[in-house]
This record gives structure tokens, C-alpha cells and sequence, in this order.
């Protein structure tokens, strides 16, 4: 039975091995940018975390009404992070899923 295949070359062994290294080099790289973008996030969270905790640690009770637009401006930055952060977290989510990797949480 004679099939239409081409007979397998040097030349096209050669270009599949290429295609596969460049696949992995490729494969490689995304891995370490979500890594970075990991722990840039992780970070970020760290900081917000500090800056939430120092917010609630405030005193006295009875605040100034420049107190209060301060504590209300600091809460909307707070809440505008927490939003974009859900956002990133579920970009990074589909990116790990990809990966073949355990989603962060």
C-alpha cells in the first residue's frame, strides 16, 4: 500500500525538533512572567493588607470632618484595589489553569 507521505528527511526531523524547543522556551517564559506576576500581586496585596490594618487601627473614634473625607477617600482607594486585585487574581486564575497549574486563591 503506497500512502502520499513524503519520506522523513534530516531537514524535517531537524525543523519538529526546532519547533519543539522553541514550544518549550516559550512554554518557559510565560511560566516565569506568571510567576513574576504572582508575586507582584502577592505583594501588593501584602501592602494593601498593612495599609487596611493601620486604617482600622486609627484614633481617636470621634473624627474631624477632614478626618472623615480623608477615612472615606482612604476606603474608596481601599475598595477600588480590592476590586482590580478579584480582576488580576482571575486573569492570573486562567493563565495557571493553562499552565496545567494549581489556581492561587
Amino acid at each position: 500500500m503506497h500512502t502520499n507521505k513524503p519520506p522523513r528527511t534530516v531537514y524535517g526531523t531537524l525543523c519538529t525538533v526546532h519547533t519543539v524547543y522553541c514550544l518549550l522556551l516559550i512554554h518557559h517564559q510565560v511560566e516565569e512572567e506568571l510567576r513574576a506576576r504572582v508575586d507582584r500581586f502577592e505583594a501588593g496585596l501584602r501592602r494593601t493588607s498593612r495599609e487596611l490594618e493601620s486604617f482600622t487601627k486609627k484614633d481617636p473614634p470621634v473624627l474631624t470632618m477632614d478626618e472623615m473625607r480623608t477615612c472615606v477617600a482612604t476606603v474608596d482607594k481601599l475598595r477600588t484595589r480590592a476590586e482590580e486585585a478579584d480582576q488580576h487574581l482571575k486573569e492570573i486564575n486562567k493563565e495557571e489553569v493553562f499552565l496545567d497549574w494549581d489556581p492561587s486563591r
